[in-house]
């Protein structure tokens, strides 16, 4: 799950896991979660290079770049699938905890790979 989702810290780990009838300690999920590497700050200068042409192609006209389709979808995984710290680790539309003799763990893509949802397969 944290290969998956390298942005995710210790707590949307377990509370994800406890969604799914699996029980870990933070500090087991602490010492097995996937890192990623932390490069050194960037420089003006390299971000300057990097961006230039970005940058010398603005003009005045405004570009949407995300569309409505995506936004509501971004939504519809917020509200129903993230688990949220302050609802106990839950999302707004209450998820019951499915246990682990109702299948075995698959991950479905959301929003192109940025996000997973997990479920129990029967």
């Amino acid at each position: 799950m944290s290969c998956e989702n390298l942005t995710w810290g210790v707590p949307r780990i377990r509370d994800e896991l406890a969604l799914l009838g699996i029980h870990v300690a933070k500090s087991t999920i602490r010492k097995y979660r996937v890192r990623r590497p932390h490069p050194g700050p960037q420089t003006w200068k390299t971000f300057i290079d990097n961006h230039f042409k970005d940058i010398a192609a603005i003009d005045f006209f405004t570009v949407h770049t995300v569309t409505f389709r995506v936004l509501g979808e971004y939504f519809e995984y917020y509200d129903s699938d993230r688990p949220h710290q302050s609802l106990d680790g839950n999302s707004p539309m209450f998820r019951a905890v499915e246990l682990p003799d109702q299948g075995r763990v698959i991950a479905e893509s959301v929003l192109g790979g940025l996000h997973h949802r997990y479920r129990r397969a029967a």
